[in-house]
């Protein structure tokens, strides 16, 4: 099980972005069989649409791109070229999301 927090969480898909920091780096969000996510509610977002326009607003402040945003909906699905497919390559099987109200 790993832990990490979110930076944005999407309402119309269940969606977690993770940002690439020194403090939280990928493997946290890729291994682990669960993981759980602590945000706050004022981080929750309605659709991709509003996500996108926060990226740019974010941007715009901070003067430079992230190296890297991981997407988290739920386990990968994959298919080999025989189509079997296998559940769960990358990414948790379960994911957790504690929410905090925001002030």
């Amino acid at each position: 099980m790993a832990g990490s927090g979110a930076d944005y969480g999407l309402a119309d898909t269940g969606t977690l972005l993770l940002r690439t920091s020194p403090t939280q780096d990928r493997v946290t969000s890729l291994l682990p069989p669960v993981h759980v996510a602590i945000m706050e509610s004022k981080d929750i977002l309605s659709s991709s649409e509003d996500l996108i326009a926060r990226l740019m607003l974010d941007l715009e402040e901070r003067g430079e791109m992230d190296s890297c945003l991981t997407l988290i909906t739920g386990p990968s699905l994959t298919a080999d070229i025989e189509l079997n497919l296998v559940l769960g390559i990358h990414g948790p099987r379960e994911l957790h999301v504690i929410i905090l109200e925001s002030d």
